[in-house]
């Protein structure tokens, strides 16, 4: 059933509930209301999802029972379909556990059963605010369909081609993990923010926590190493993670200054790591939350490198604090303890952040490695990129020069740009492929994936 209608004030819901009473029950409280208009009802996640994917709609309301999936697995696939559709879930079993899950997911979590104003009220209110927030960003020009998207900040508008709908890129704090050493995690969050920071068009504001005890974020941007020597004399500590345990207050833009390390080729600001190995354990819960919550109000989008083991705690601290986790991994054997560490970890009921990861097969290619069915097994996140083996990268990070900086048109460049795609859409469609690469690799997986 779907109805059109042309007035700037309809809302246009999706219903999606796997009992087909309360479906048609759902239907029926929103009959004859002044501007939310059913257009659609979904008896599974999947139909769901297409009907997203087809119609746009700006709100679904959503039964966490799916019989086919999960509530949180549909809200997470809208977010990629329609980002700027608004997302309510209901479910006959609120807690605290749930609320905290869906959090990043979904905008309203409510109990059913369900009154017409326990349901009208938050699809209204959220909507509206989701079409304040554009409003706001309305002086700001719009990218023709195309030519790629607007400079990511929450609100700044995508034009959708065919439609007079805006679409919000929202800000991002993004924790980069790995099951061990020696995957390329540090350099594949260095070259991903590098990226990011890089967007030809309007170059949006992006930084990188280091919270790897070694600080090899900033060795390998060239900034130099923390001085131990100097920082600890007197007990100061200049410009590392540690300078911001004396932060009161809000911090401002003049703040950042002097607490921060600036990139000049890519813009892209660091926090630095803790001036020597041992002092990691000084990297508190409080100072964590400190500063990716003021970094979350200055940049578009924060990468935070985390040590490559979830035994230092400064791992599972940036997994709060995370809107996703990557899990970079390569087709080593050796990474299988370290992966089944991380599930345990992350499927925790103290964190239960499993639903917010991802993984990342970095050096793809490798040479009789695990293959992608072995993978999907120990790391049963979604897979949102794989990126081909580069030696010649090892030689640029001696330099402290950022590969996609060097190399932009290289394959390993547009694998990195397409993952970040993946949670920071920024980058158009043809910046993602290398003609080169693909007549290269055509025989082999990688070149089935570009031909697509």
């Amino acid at each position: 059933m779907y109805y059109r209608e042309d007035s700037p004030d309809l809302i246009r819901l999706v219903i999606a509930d796997s009992d087909p009473q309360w479906r048609e029950r759902m239907r029926r409280l929103f009959d004859g209301h002044p501007v939310i208009r059913v257009t659609a009802v979904a008896g599974t996640g999947e139909q769901c999802l297409r009907l997203v994917r087809d119609t746009l709609p700006d709100a679904v309301l959503l039964d966490y029972a799916l019989g086919d999936m999960d509530g949180l697995t549909v809200a997470e696939q809208i977010a990629k379909l329609a980002p700027g559709t608004v997302v309510i879930m209901y479910t006959d079993h609120p807690s605290q556990e749930l609320a905290k899950r869906s959090a990043s997911l979904v905008h309203k979590l409510i109990r059913r059963p369900i009154s017409l104003q326990d349901a009208a009220g938050p699809v209204e209110h959220e909507v509206s605010e989701a079409r304040r927030k554009f409003r706001e960003m309305e002086e700001l020009p719009v990218a023709p369909a195309g030519t790629g998207p607007l400079r990511a900040r929450f609100g700044r508008q995508v034009q959708e081609r065919g439609r007079d709908r805006a679409v919000a890129v929202p800000r991002q704090v993004v924790l980069v993990c790995s099951p061990k050493g020696g995957v390329g995690k540090t350099s594949l969050t260095v070259n991903m923010a590098c990226a990011a920071s890089s967007q030809g068009i309007f170059k949006p504001r992006v930084a990188v926590v280091d919270l790897n005890e070694f600080g090899c974020v900033t060795i390998q941007m060239n900034l130099g190493p923390p001085d131990p020597e100097e920082a600890l004399i007197d007990g100061r500590v200049p410009r590392t993670i540690l300078s911001w345990r004396e932060v009161e207050g809000e911090v401002t833009d003049e703040d950042l200054a002097y607490l921060m390390v600036q990139h000049g080729p890519s813009g892209v600001w660091v926090v630095p790591s803790v001036p020597a190995p041992e002092m990691l354990e000084e990297v508190t819960e409080e100072l964590v939350q400190k500063v990716v919550r003021a970094l979350r109000r200055h940049f578009d989008l924060v990468l935070i490198d985390a040590p490559p083991s979830v035994n230092l705690h400064p791992t599972w601290l940036g997994a709060l604090e995370a809107d996703k986790i990557l899990v970079i991994c390569t087709p080593d054997v050796q990474v299988i303890p370290g992966l089944h560490q991380l599930r345990r970890v992350f499927e925790h009921p103290q964190l239960a952040v499993s639903q917010r990861c991802y993984r990342v097969v970095n050096q793809f290619d490798m040479p009789y490695g695990l293959s992608m069915k072995d993978l999907d097994y120990y790391a049963p996140w979604p897979c949102i990129g794989m990126v081909p083996d580069t030696p010649e990268i090892r030689e640029y990070i001696k330099r402290g020069e950022p590969y996609v900086l060097a190399k932009p048109n290289s394959a390993y460049a547009a694998a990195v740009r397409s993952v970040v795609n993946e949670f920071f859409p920024v980058f158009a469609a043809e910046t993602l492929r290398v003609e080169a690469y693909r007549e290269k690799a055509k025989g082999g997986l990688f070149g089935r994936l570009l031909r697509l």
